[in-house]
């Protein structure tokens, strides 16, 4: 029982010690857990078995965690992990500019307090009302249109 403890805190250190250095670099605190947990390893094995079994857990620690650092830079591991598919979509702001132009008209779908979402050409999208309260139902026109941002009056109030 005393080996499986060793052993899983010096390749729980190693696995620290490479979080550290990859996904959460500069943080300083997983590195130093992981420095932690492989001291403990090596302090348990002291403890446990002598100052030989000791030197011996300190030279394999160093061995694990040199691999597993050097496996960590070797090319491709990283490609396990990370995501590799990009999303191919137009912007909101392009969207809009292509469909959407100051005084088109529209419904409100739920009440703008004052954003809201509403319905315009069959679309749905998010709107904030230039001045007060909106309800539901209401017609809407739009008076601006900033990048991704459509401002919009109830028609009667125009």
């Amino acid at each position: 029982m005393e080996w499986i403890m060793v052993i899983a805190l010096i390749l729980v250190g190693a696995i620290l010690l490479v979080v550290e250095l990859f996904l959460m670099p500069g943080t300083m605190v997983v590195g130093f857990l992981g420095i932690i947990a492989n001291l403990l390893g090596i302090g348990l094995s002291y403890f446990q078995f002598g100052g030989e079994v000791a030197l011996t857990t300190f030279g394999v620690a160093g061995v694990i965690n040199a691999f597993t650092i050097y496996r960590a830079f070797q090319k491709g591991t990283w490609k396990k992990v990370t995501l590799s598919k990009t999303l191919e979509t137009e912007a909101l702001s392009e969207k809009l500019s292509n469909k959407l132009e100051v005084g088109d008209t529209g419904v409100s779908i739920s009440a703008l307090r004052p954003i809201g979402t509403a319905d315009f050409e069959g679309e749905t999208y998010e709107v904030t009302a230039k001045r007060g309260l909106i309800e539901a139902g209401k017609p809407l026109s739009i008076v601006k249109i900033s990048g991704a941002k459509i401002y919009v009056k109830e028609q009667d109030s125009l």
